[in-house]
């Protein structure tokens, strides 16, 4: 069904933070917030800081649970986030890489994080592409 070349300009990736200049060392959902950019091949426009309301279960059971996926799916699905960015996910992985194309990078600042996605544009759009079958994408 993807099978059309791509016209995409950019997209709206979800950094997760706490402080908003470096990301946290915690799964993403874990974030006290998202900070939110347009981003293409030369540039990254920020967007918007969206706080994450979703809570966790007072008991939870098991490690990734699922209920919080879906509550930051649908909280950045709502601002119209095709890709997240982060160096740690959990075991959601699995589940939000449906939804989003999921970046895994080795910096510590937003910033410097900002650049790589920047860089590795054209690789993002290509997995993005894929639809549900996309994998992660690890960058340097």
């Amino acid at each position: 069904m993807h099978c059309k070349i791509s016209n995409m300009k950019e997209i709206i990736g979800a950094f997760a933070t706490d402080n908003g200049t470096e990301f946290i060392d915690r799964h993403f959902g874990d974030a006290s917030k998202y900070l939110l950019y347009k981003i293409n091949s030369s540039s990254a426009e920020y967007v918007e800081t969206i706080e994450n309301t979703v809570e966790e279960e007072e008991e939870e059971t098991e490690h990734g649970d699922q209920k919080k996926a879906g509550g930051i799916s649908a909280l950045l699905k709502q601002k119209g986030v095709q890709m997240t960015v982060a160096p740690v996910y959990g075991p959601n992985l699995k589940r939000i890489k449906k939804k989003f194309i999921s970046v895994i990078v080795k910096e510590t600042s937003i910033a410097a994080a900002l650049t790589l996605t920047q860089n590795h544009f054209d690789e993002i759009i290509a997995e993005w592409e894929k639809g549900e079958e996309r994998d992660f994408l690890s960058l340097k």
